[in-house]
């Protein structure tokens, strides 16, 4: 393969010829002189790229962003508050935070590593992901984890998950707190403590 060498003189008449077009396309297809072009600020010409965009049917990011968060907003079931004297409180919670991102704090039993802690909650958040939950997971130290989860009411489909794993010790939502398997007291009557 032969390489081209870039001399002053070649790269003097590419510029001008690039510069040629621009102009010309300027010219024919907007109606704007170079002169003009050369005057405009920074902001001028982000507005000027915004409309070739959408010429070009594309959106800028801050115009999908706010059109994807719209959607969202939109697609949030309306709590029926007829049906709320027959819920449990977790079921209405459950509505409450539907279409709305929220976090569920997991303790894994202290017993285990913090190496070994990790593996377990990276198996839960494969678990909770194939599930088809959108879910993220962090881990916060003492073989405590954060999963983020995209929409709330699913939070509570993936704490079931969790409490039943024989490492869990406990689940954490809202100020609720579930006990796990790993748990000393697990299947005693009432396993879940509000804490104020």
């Amino acid at each position: 393969m032969a390489v081209m060498k870039l001399t002053a003189g070649s790269y003097l008449l590419m510029m001008t010829t690039m510069t040629c077009f621009a102009s010309v396309f300027l010219l024919f297809v907007l109606g704007v002189r170079v002169a003009e072009c050369k005057e405009w600020t920074d902001e001028e010409l982000r507005k000027l790229e915004k409309q070739w965009a959408v010429q070009d049917g594309e959106e800028d990011e801050e115009t999908e962003r706010i059109r994807l968060m719209e959607e969202k907003r939109a697609k949030k079931p309306q709590l029926d508050l007829s049906k709320i004297s027959s819920m449990k409180p977790e079921d209405i919670l459950a509505a409450t935070k539907a279409g709305q991102p929220l976090m569920m704090f997991a303790q894994v039993d202290k017993k285990l590593s913090e190496k070994e802690a990790d593996a377990i909650s990276d198996v839960w958040h494969t678990g909770i992901k194939n599930g088809g939950i959108g879910v993220q997971r962090f881990s916060v130290g003492d073989n405590r984890f954060i999963f983020m989860f995209e929409d709330g009411a699913e939070a509570f489909k993936a704490k079931s998950f969790i409490i039943d794993q024989p490492e869990c010790l406990s689940v954490e939502i809202e100020n609720q707190k579930t006990i796990g398997r790993a748990h000393p007291d697990y299947g005693k009557k009432d396993k879940t403590k509000t804490e104020l």
